[in-house]
């Protein structure tokens, strides 16, 4: 499942370039251009089309915590 777009930017060219995964979602593994993500995994040059969602059975929101650079 593709997650919505994450709000992420750099203040000097308006292009992310750093973001890092704080938190993991409790009900859904993430995955970074097919690779399992890890809590406080840094993920450079960061393209948001390829962070996806593989949501457990039940409650389909999910929540994770990033921050960006």
């Amino acid at each position: 499942v593709a997650t919505p777009e994450l709000v992420v930017s750099d203040p000097e060219d308006g292009v992310p370039t750093t973001v890092t995964i704080v938190t993991l979602p409790t009900n859904g593994d993430l995955f970074y251009d097919g690779a399992r993500v890890t809590a406080g995994q840094v993920i450079a040059d960061f393209d948001p089309a390829l962070l996806v969602l593989d949501p457990h059975n039940g409650p389909q929101t999910v929540q994770f915590t990033y921050t960006n650079l």
